[in-house]
């Protein structure tokens, strides 16, 4: 049975957000057997950065709060789905906070290819900044993001729209379907793995004791040269 994570950044009781994701994860359940879990920002207490470098050091966050749960739950995770409203034209102030709140995973690749969907909903318009903000971040926490979409609400209502759920729906399974049997690389993702390389690679050969080295040198990224690579030899036989 494949696990599918969701985590909508809003704390509106009726998200339109979250019922996209429900409509996705919906379609997929009919051609696959899946566990959805669904959390949103009302549903788990995380607190804002406090920018004090511990996890960059660390590589864990010193706060109590419910981020660890979050974290293992993503980990265990065949796929992501992460979705925000558009707030301004961007992603909403809890969505940023937990980016920041895992900023670290920058410098690891953390996700290890992992397959990430992102979503959106608007009532018309700034999707295209809200799903690339999301994009953008999970590529940096080493994730694959196949695959973005938005939901509107009223220029067009899309969301009221069956027909047009139901296609778009369908299309995204059939995406879905073809990557989420194992982690995958991707050009943007290749040119971080090379550009941290050879800076842990630094790290290691001058003797520096880093959480950073140790964790690139423990998880073996430094004995392959390319990040497809080390998905195959390392994340993926397991």
């Amino acid at each position: 049975m494949k696990k599918v994570l969701v985590y909508i950044a809003t704390r509106r009781q009726r998200s339109n957000t979250v019922l996209f994701a429900k409509k996705i994860t919906e379609a997929l359940s009919r051609v696959e057997e899946i566990e959805v879990k669904i959390f949103t920002s009302n549903s788990l207490n995380i607190l804002p950065c406090v920018g004090c470098n511990t996890c960059f050091y660390k590589g864990k966050c010193p706060q109590k709060d419910d981020l660890d749960y979050l974290v293992q739950k993503m980990e265990a995770s065949d796929l992501l789905i992460m979705g925000s409203p558009v707030y301004l034209h961007d992603v909403t102030g809890d969505f940023t906070i937990l980016a920041n709140r895992l900023a670290y995973w920058s410098h690891l690749l953390k996700l290890k290819g992992k397959n990430v969907l992102a979503i959106s909903t608007c009532s018309g318009n700034g999707h295209l900044s809200v799903v690339k903000e999301i994009y953008k971040i999970f590529t940096f926490f080493g994730a694959n993001v196949f695959l973005v979409a938005n939901a509107a609400e009223n220029y067009p209502d899309q969301l009221n729209n069956d027909e047009w759920l139901q296609k778009v729906c369908q299309k995204m399974v059939e995406k879905t379907l073809k990557v989420w049997d194992r982690p995958h690389s991707n050009k943007r993702l290749e040119q971080q793995f090379k550009g941290y390389k050879n800076i842990m690679t630094t790290r290691v050969e001058n003797g520096e004791n880093s959480f950073e080295g140790n964790y690139w040198l423990g998880e073996k990224m430094l004995d392959y040269e390319t990040f497809a690579d080390y998905l195959q030899n390392e994340i993926i036989k397991v």
